[in-house]
C-alpha cells in the first residue's frame, strides 16, 4: 500500500513538473517570438500606397476602413484561402485590406477575374490566368456578381504565422514582404528579401526610374513562355533597399468608372519604362499582347531613386528613343501623361516657411486634371 502511494505520488509529482516545464518552454518561446520580431524589424512600412492615374493611399486600421467605406469580410482570423481580417471595398478589388489579431495592416490582396483572355508563346489565345501562374495567382472561394470566378494574389507585411496570434499585441509586427504561394498560410509563402543583392537569380534586372526605383522580374528571358510571365515583381532604390512591388497580369480586364484607382495598362510601345527589352520573348511583341499592372509602394516615393550612373544611361537611353520617334510618342511621356497626374503624395520638404507660422496639417494633393483634393492622413 505504502509503495503504491509512493509510485502515485511520483506520478503526479512528474506530470505536474512536466506541466510546469511546458509551460515555462511556451513562455520562453513566445519571449524569443517577441524579441526576435521587435528586432528584426524595429519599424514598420513608412506607407502603403498603390499608384496609377492617380496616389492611393488604403486606411492604416480598422476604422480608417470602415471610414472609407470598407466592410469586414469575415469573422475568422484563419480563413481556408488567407489569414487576417479582410476589408473590402465596393468597386475597388485592388486594394483589398487585410487586418491582424491586433487590428494592424497586416497584408493587401488583388482580386482579378478568371474569364480574360491572353497568349501563349505560340501567339494563340488562351484563358488567364494560366496554370504556369498558379501560385502566386490562387483560386479564391468568393466569385463576382456576374457569377464569374475570383482569383487572387495576397502579399503580406508580416510574417504569416503572427497575423492571427494571439500572443503578439505588443510585439512589433515589423515591416516585410511574404507573397502567398499556397493556402497552407503560415508555410507557404515566398519571403522577399528586403535587400537586392540577396535576391536570387531568378530575379532579373530591369529598367530604373526615378520614383519607382529599379525593377526586378523573376524568371524573365527571351525563352520564357508568355504564359509563364511572373504576377510580382518588385522595385529597389539606390541603396538597394525594397521600396515596393507590384502585380502584372495578362489580359484587359474591365473595371468601373468608380474605382478609385486604375489600372495600368502596357503594350509594347511602354516596356521600356520597366523592363530590358532586350530579355523580353517575341511573342510579348505581339501587337495583341496586353498588360496590366500596378505599383505598390511601401516607401516614400521620393526615397525610391537610381545611383547616378543608371539615371545618366536611362537619360541617354531616353534620348535616343525621341529622336528615334521623331519628338512623338515617347513612352515615358505617355507614362508621365497617363500615371503622373497627380502631385507627390509625399512633397519633397522646402525651407521656406511663412511668416504667420509652421503649418502643420498633413500636405494635400491635388488632381492636376480636376479641382479634387485629398487631405491625406499621417
Amino acid at each position: 500500500m505504502a509503495a503504491a502511494s509512493s509510485n502515485k505520488w511520483r506520478v503526479g509529482s512528474t506530470s505536474r513538473l512536466l506541466s510546469q516545464l511546458v509551460t515555462a518552454l511556451v513562455g520562453v518561446a513566445m519571449f524569443l517570438d517577441y524579441v526576435a520580431v521587435g528586432v528584426a524589424a524595429s519599424a514598420s512600412w513608412e506607407h502603403l500606397s498603390l499608384r496609377y492615374g492617380k496616389w492611393y493611399r488604403p486606411p492604416r486600421t480598422p476604422r480608417e476602413a470602415r471610414a472609407m467605406g470598407y466592410r469586414r469580410v469575415n469573422e475568422i482570423c484563419k480563413m481556408d484561402t488567407y489569414h487576417g481580417f479582410l476589408y473590402v471595398q465596393r468597386h475597388n478589388d485592388k486594394s483589398r485590406l487585410l487586418f491582424d489579431h491586433n487590428d494592424r495592416l497586416a497584408g493587401i490582396q488583388t482580386a482579378i477575374p478568371g474569364n480574360m483572355l491572353g497568349f501563349n508563346s505560340l501567339n494563340e489565345s488562351l484563358q488567364m490566368p494560366s496554370k504556369e501562374i498558379i501560385p502566386p495567382i490562387l483560386l479564391s472561394q468568393e466569385q463576382y456578381s456576374s457569377g464569374i470566378q475570383m482569383y487572387t494574389v495576397t502579399a503580406y507585411f508580416q510574417h504569416p504565422s503572427l497575423i492571427c496570434s494571439p500572443y503578439t499585441q505588443h510585439a512589433h509586427a515589423g515591416k516585410g514582404l511574404y507573397i502567398q504561394m499556397g493556402y497552407q498560410v503560415e508555410r507557404q509563402f515566398e519571403k522577399i528579401p528586403l535587400d537586392a543583392d540577396r535576391l536570387s537569380d531568378d530575379w532579373k534586372t530591369g529598367t530604373c526610374l526615378h520614383s519607382m526605383g529599379r525593377h526586378y522580374f523573376k524568371h524573365l528571358s527571351k525563352d520564357m513562355k508568355c504564359e509563364s510571365l511572373y504576377p510580382v515583381y518588385l522595385m529597389y532604390n539606390a541603396d538597394g533597399q525594397l521600396g515596393g512591388f507590384g502585380w502584372l497580369f495578362q489580359g484587359s480586364p474591365s473595371e468601373s468608372s468608380r474605382t478609385p484607382v486604375r489600372w495600368l495598362q502596357l503594350d509594347p510601345s511602354l516596356y521600356r519604362a520597366s523592363f530590358d527589352v532586350s530579355m523580353l520573348p517575341p511573342c510579348m511583341f505581339n501587337p495583341d499582347f496586353k498588360i496590366f499592372t500596378i505599383r505598390i509602394y511601401l516607401r516614400n516615393e521620393h526615397t525610391m531613386i537610381c545611383p547616378r550612373r543608371d539615371a545618366k544611361m536611362d537619360d541617354q537611353r531616353d534620348s535616343k528613343d525621341h529622336a528615334h520617334h521623331g519628338g512623338r510618342g515617347h513612352h515615358l511621356d505617355r507614362i508621365n501623361n497617363e500615371e503622373v497626374t497627380f502631385r507627390p503624395l509625399h512633397p519633397k520638404p522646402t525651407n521656406s516657411s511663412s511668416g504667420g507660422g509652421s503649418n502643420n496639417r498633413t500636405p494635400k494633393y491635388i488632381n492636376s486634371r480636376t479641382t479634387t483634393s485629398l487631405w491625406m492622413t499621417p
